[in-house]
């Protein structure tokens, strides 16, 4: 009777000990979440002031365009008003390439944030349930034992 009650207090020291792992585990996969949190929200503030800095320049060039081209047109005849018109069309397509390019861009960034965001959900569903997490552990326990065993010659009975 006293073994059986040995037993169990082993167990049980034993399941302690588990739970004690489960939660440091919990822990660590938590800051490495807030920390890589903190690092897309830093992203982001760059981003964000990256992106008012290049509107900010458009802007002003676009004011020196137009400025620039008001008084080239005021400073030219009607006759050479072809040139000024060729000019003209050339800037606004660069201007307009300049803009598809920004634009493309901004929609490869906003992608690759979302894939990212994808990416933490998923683990944060997965290290949300310690059941999936121990599956995983064993079958990568698995993994490497079959592993070690393939760089070893086995012996023949």
């Amino acid at each position: 009777m006293d073994s059986g009650g040995t037993d169990n207090f082993i167990l049980i020291s034993q399941l302690k000990e588990e739970v004690m792992s489960l939660k440091r585990m919990l822990q660590q996969r938590d800051q490495t979440i807030l920390e890589k949190d903190r690092k897309l929200t830093e992203l982001k503030a760059d981003f964000q002031y990256q992106e008012s800095n290049m509107r900010v320049k458009m802007n002003n060039m676009e004011k020196a365009h137009k400025e620039a081209m008001e008084q080239q047109q005021d400073e030219e005849d009607s006759d050479s008003g072809s040139d000024s018109d060729d000019d003209t069309a050339a800037l606004l397509a660069e201007l307009e390439k300049i803009k598809k390019e920004r634009a493309e861009e901004q929609e490869r960034k906003e992608r690759e944030q979302k894939a990212e965001e994808e990416r933490i959900r998923m683990e944060n569903i997965l290290s949300g349930n310690p059941l999936l997490n121990l599956a995983g552990q064993q079958q990568q326990q698995q993994q490497q034992k079959t592993q070690t065993q393939n760089t070893f010659s086995v012996k023949r009975r």
